[in-house]
C-alpha cells in the first residue's frame, strides 16, 4: 500500500466527473496496491491484538467508512439532513467490481441476519424480516464483516411503524464536502472507534466491524 485508503474518501468527496468507478476507483486501487495490503492483512485477522499496528486500526476503519459513503445513494429519504449532495454515483455492479479489485470478499444474503444484513427499506408483509430486494451485497474479509448488505424487507405493520421504519433521519456518514469537517470528523471517530471495534473483534472473532448509523 503506497497510500491509505483515507485519501481514496477524499477524492469521492471531491470528485465532480462521471463513471466514478473508471476515473477515479479503479485507478486509485491499482496504483496504490490496495489488494496487496489487504492481502496482507486478512493473514492478521484472527490472531492475537499486538500483531495489529496502529496502522492497520486506522486503515480498516477508514476502509469502512469508503465502502460506506460508496453506498450512499441507496439510502432513503437522502435530502432529509438538508444536503443537496446524495453520494458518489456508483452501481451495485461497481460496488462489487470495486470490492473485488481490492481483495475483499462479497456475500448475497438469503435470509436475514442483523450480523450481515442492514435494513434500507421496509414494506407491508406478513412474514417478518423476509427479503424482498439486495440494494447491495455484504462485503467481508474472511470472517470479518466491513459492511453489511443492504435490504428492503417485509415486515408486518401491526408489529412494526413503517413509517418511522422508512424515514427515520439516519445516515451512514457525513455527507459535509468540507475539508476540515471531514478531516477531523474521520480522524475523531478512527480513534474512538476503530480501537473499540479491534478490542470487539478480537475478543468474539466474528464481530460486525461495521460503522453505525449516524
Amino acid at each position: 500500500m503506497k497510500i491509505g485508503i483515507q485519501d481514496l474518501y477524499f477524492k469521492i468527496i471531491e470528485f465532480e466527473g462521471e463513471e466514478i468507478y473508471q476515473n477515479l476507483l479503479k485507478i486509485w486501487a491499482v496504483k496504490n496496491e490496495y489488494q496487496s495490503y489487504i492481502s496482507s492483512i486478512s493473514e492478521k485477522i484472527l490472531e492475537d491484538k499486538h500483531i495489529f499496528s496502529q496502522e492497520d486500526i486506522w486503515e480498516l476503519y477508514a476502509l469502512s467508512r469508503v465502502l460506506d459513503i460508496l453506498t450512499l445513494r441507496f439510502q432513503q429519504n437522502n435530502n432529509a439532513d438538508g444536503t443537496d449532495w446524495q453520494g458518489p454515483i456508483v452501481s451495485c455492479l461497481e460496488y462489487i467490481k470495486f470490492c473485488k479489485l481490492i481483495g475483499l470478499q462479497v456475500s448475497t444474503p438469503s435470509s436475514f441476519h442483523d450480523f450481515d444484513c442492514e435494513i434500507i427499506e421496509a414494506k407491508s408483509g406478513k412474514i417478518n424480516f423476509q427479503i424482498d430486494e439486495c440494494f447491495f451485497p455484504a462485503i467481508r474479509l474472511k470472517n470479518l464483516i466491513i459492511k453489511r448488505a443492504g435490504l428492503r424487507v417485509f415486515l408486518n405493520d401491526k408489529n412494526f411503524d413503517l413509517n418511522r421504519v422508512n424515514n427515520s433521519k439516519i445516515y451512514w456518514t457525513s455527507r459535509a464536502k468540507t475539508d476540515s469537517f471531514m478531516t477531523s470528523q474521520l480522524a475523531g471517530e478512527a480513534i474512538h472507534n476503530g480501537e473499540q471495534i479491534l478490542d470487539w473483534i478480537l475478543k468474539l472473532k466474528k464481530i460486525s466491524f461495521t460503522i453505525m448509523k449516524e
